[in-house]
């Protein structure tokens, strides 16, 4: 199993994470053997429990006229295997607290929604703003959502802040 090189040469300028790219890592992070791992000079040990076992060789760097080199490659790879799926871990966390906020403003919009008018057409829209905001935090998919909304939903106007909040959060702020 291969990884594929970020287009960004030396690391320059990375590029964003895309969901392919992502999958692949969480992939070969998977298929590895597990962490930790630590290294001595340029060989690269798997260390379960926290020391080197010479039994337990992972791999080695070498580049011949430049020892100093070799060694903080291993010693980036042997962090790696820690620091990768702390890396996916995150990513996870993060993209849960980012659903929950939107969903909590999105569920902020229907409320405002509610208390603007009895009609049933903001009903409807305090409805969509919900589904939304279920949609955000993974409790239904985009086409339980635009199958469930009325017509009704679509066409009454809202207050424009609660509209600007809940584009924002559904789309995190970048408009």
């Amino acid at each position: 199993m291969s990884i594929i090189p970020s287009a960004a040469p030396n690391n320059t300028n990375p590029t964003a994470l895309s969901p392919e790219r992502e999958a692949e890592i969480r992939d070969v992070e998977q298929a590895a053997v597990f962490g930790p791992w630590l290294n001595d000079g340029a060989e690269i040990y798997q260390a379960p429990h926290g020391y080197i076992e010479i039994d337990r060789r992972v791999g080695e760097t070498l580049d011949i006229e430049n020892d100093e080199q070799s060694n903080a490659n291993a010693a980036f790879i042997a962090a790696a295997r820690t620091a990768v799926p702390e890396l996916l871990a995150e990513i996870d966390r993060l993209r849960a607290e980012l659903a929950a906020k939107r969903a909590e403003v999105l569920r902020e919009a229907a409320d405002a929604a509610d208390a603007r008018s009895a009609s049933h057409s903001v009903s409807a829209v305090a409805d969509v703003f919900r589904r939304w905001a279920d949609m955000a935090t993974g409790v239904l998919d985009l086409d339980q959502v635009l199958g469930s909304m009325s017509a009704a939903a679509w066409s009454v106007e809202v207050r424009p802040e609660a509209l600007r909040k809940a584009d924002e959060a559904t789309t995190g702020g970048a408009s």
